[in-house]
């Protein structure tokens, strides 16, 4: 009887012993488990968190470069706007210096006259050239006319010969001067001067109203 006990008894402590190890061994599995599910976990959170930063930084350079295109545009749209302004106010300056024209013709208009008409026989090269004016400005060039051959001949070293066209011309003021045989034509009007200096001068107004820069 006391052998059973003992056999029993060891055989308790040997299960006891087993049951520790393979206790163990489930409590060693479970840790490692845990532990790969932990950083299986972490993988994925760290996954996720990386792909939701991607993400944000995506949306984040798409709605950058959203704002920078509207911001482009609207530049843009208020340079447009801006220039079409400045057009119209510089149209608007040459027409009222257009009206003023007149009132320029009534005073020392003869030696306007002059300057212009030899300012053109000169351009031309000189030598046998005709002179158009308007009705008006007829009776004023003939008398002009004998003098300023002179002095265009002075200035060209050459003799120069200065007709009067018979047909008037439909200008304010001034003269369009031509070669004799037509091939050249030099258009002073005042008209002409006005158009020339508004592509002259326009590109720089405007430059200027656009930057700020008028005094």
């Amino acid at each position: 009887m006391f052998w059973v006990v003992r056999v029993s008894s060891h055989l308790a402590r040997k299960i006891l012993e087993d049951a520790s190890k393979e206790a163990e061994r489930i409590l060693y599995e479970a840790e490692v488990e845990a532990r790969r599910i932990v950083e299986d976990a972490r993988r994925r959170a760290d996954e996720e968190l990386r792909r939701a930063l991607e993400d944000a930084e995506r949306r984040a350079r798409e709605e950058g470069a959203r704002l920078v295109r509207d911001a482009r545009r609207r530049s843009l749209e208020l340079r447009r706007e801006a220039i079409r302004l400045a057009y119209e106010i510089v149209t608007e300056a040459f027409d009222v210096a257009a009206r003023r024209i007149s009132r320029v013709i009534e005073a020392d208009y003869a030696e306007i006259l002059s300057r212009l008409i030899v300012e053109a026989a000169v351009q031309l090269g000189g030598d046998d050239l005709k002179v158009a004016v308007n009705l008006r400005d007829r009776r004023l060039a003939e008398k002009l006319l004998s003098g300023l051959e002179d002095e265009v001949s002075r200035i060209m070293s050459k003799s120069v010969r200065l007709s009067l066209e018979e047909e008037p011309v439909s200008i304010i003021g001034g003269a369009i001067v031509t070669t004799a045989d037509g091939s050249l034509i030099y258009n002073n009007s005042l008209e002409a001067r006005l158009e020339r200096a508004r592509e002259e001068l326009t590109p720089i107004i405007i430059q200027r109203l656009l930057s700020g820069d008028v005094k």
